[in-house]
């Protein structure tokens, strides 16, 4: 893995840590729902905190060694950053919108 790579995959990793974090957040104080419906799933099926971490840490896993065996283009490694970074960028747009209802 070079040092790029190892730079995109911390990152990436950070932002599955803070899509968790906000995504809970969101659900266990009830102001918003997961979106994407295989997560939704997964949340019912399993309780919302194993819900998301086991399929976020299986994703990590399995990309950790496609990054190790295959040596996964920085291009593709950026696009997933850009697409978790939209995604944090919505859930706090959700919290900020139920911290303003919460006030009232």
């Amino acid at each position: 893995m070079s040092h790029i790579q190892a730079f995109l995959f911390t990152a990436l990793f950070v932002l599955q840590l803070a899509d968790v974090a906000t995504t809970y957040y969101i659900i266990s104080r009830q102001i918003g729902r997961e979106a994407n419906p295989l997560m939704a799933w997964l949340i019912r099926q399993f309780g919302l905190a194993p819900g998301l971490l086991l399929p976020k840490a299986a994703m990590l896993v399995a990309l950790y060694l496609a990054v190790l065996e295959q040596g996964i283009p920085h291009w593709a490694l950026a696009g997933l950053i850009a697409l978790y970074v939209w995604v944090i960028y919505n859930n706090v747009g959700v919290i900020r919108v139920g911290w303003e209802r919460a006030k009232g």
